[in-house]
C-alpha cells in the first residue's frame, strides 16, 4: 500500500507499475501511451523500451509494431534482419498482417531471401485466417506462375469473393462460366458477374452484358445487354465498343431510351 501511495494511484501509474512487473499487456499499453505523449518531453526512447519489453514478453501486437519500427527505422537504425525476425514471431502467433508481410518478403526478396515455399506457407496461413487478399493471391499464385491445383485455387477464391472482394468475384464468375476448377454453372456465373459489375468492375460489366446478349445463365435481354456494355465502355473497357455499336443497330429508339434510363438509374444509385 505504501508503495502504491508513493507512486500515486491513477490509471497511468497502475499501468506503469504493471509494466515494471513484466505484464506484457501493460508494457504495450504504456508504449502506445508514450508514443502519443511526445509533447511531454519524456525520456527519449522510453516508448521503444517498453515496446521491446512487451514484444520480448510475447505480446503479438508489440512484436508486429517492433517489426515495423525496424523496417522503417523509427528511433533506431533500420534493420531488415531484425524486422524479419519480429515479423516471424508475430506471424507464428497468428497475426495476419505479419503473415502477409512475411509472404510478400519471401516472394519478392525484399528484406528476406526469395523462398517460394515460405511465401506460400505464410500466405496460406493468412488465407486460412480469412484474409481475403491472401485468398485471392493464393488463387492466382501471383508472381509464381499458374496454380498447380485448379480445384484448390477455386476453393480459395470463393471465400475471398464472399467477403466482397470485387476481383475475386469476377475471377470466380469466369471459373464458373468456363468450368475451370469447378463444375460449369452459367447461372451462378451470372450471379458473381453481377456482384462484381455492381461494384463497377468494367470487365464484369462487359461479361454480364455478354450473358444477357447470348442468354447464357440469364434470360436473353438486349436492352439489359446494351446497358451493361454501355457502363463497361464508360468504365474504360474499350473492347466492348464495337459490340456496342453493332447492338445499337438492332435496337429501336424506345429500347435505346430504356437502356439509357437503366444506366442513369445505376449512376444515380452510386
Amino acid at each position: 500500500m505504501v508503495f502504491l501511495l508513493a507512486f500515486g494511484c491513477g490509471e497511468d501509474t497502475r499501468t506503469r507499475l504493471r509494466a515494471r512487473l513484466g505484464d506484457a499487456e501493460a508494457q504495450l499499453a504504456l508504449a502506445k501511451l508514450l508514443e502519443s505523449e511526445s509533447a511531454l518531453a519524456l525520456e527519449p526512447g522510453e516508448a521503444l523500451r517498453w515496446l521491446l519489453a512487451a514484444a520480448e514478453s510475447g505480446a503479438a501486437d508489440a512484436q508486429l509494431r517492433v517489426a515495423e519500427v525496424y523496417t522503417r527505422g523509427l528511433g533506431v537504425p533500420a534493420d531488415p534482419a531484425a524486422a524479419l525476425r519480429w515479423y516471424r514471431k508475430a506471424a507464428e502467433q497468428g497475426v495476419v498482417a505479419a503473415q502477409t508481410e512475411l509472404a510478400r518478403r519471401y516472394e519478392t526478396g525484399d528484406g528476406a531471401p526469395v523462398d517460394a515455399s515460405e511465401a506460400e506457407r505464410w500466405l496460406r496461413s493468412a488465407a486460412e485466417s480469412g484474409d481475403a487478399q491472401a485468398q485471392l493471391r493464393l488463387q492466382s499464385a501471383e508472381g509464381r506462375g499458374a496454380p498447380r491445383d485448379l480445384a484448390e485455387a477455386a476453393r480459395w477464391l470463393k471465400p475471398a469473393a464472399e467477403s466482397g472482394l470485387v476481383e475475386a468475384q469476377f475471377r470466380l464468375a469466369v471459373l464458373l462460366r468456363t468450368g475451370v476448377g469447378v463444375p460449369r454453372d452459367n447461372a451462378e456465373a451470372v450471379r458473381w458477374y453481377r456482384l462484381a459489375a455492381e461494384q463497377g468492375q468494367p470487365m464484369a460489366q462487359a461479361s454480364l452484358g455478354a450473358c444477357y446478349l447470348g442468354g447464357r445463365g440469364v434470360e436473353k435481354d438486349l436492352v439489359a445487354a446494351h446497358a451493361w456494355l454501355t457502363r463497361s465502355a464508360a468504365g474504360g473497357f474499350e473492347r466492348v465498343k464495337p459490340v456496342l455499336e453493332e447492338l445499337e443497330k438492332s435496337l429501336s429508339p424506345r429500347e435505346l431510351a430504356r437502356s439509357k434510363q437503366l444506366v442513369e438509374q445505376a449512376s444515380a444509385a452510386h
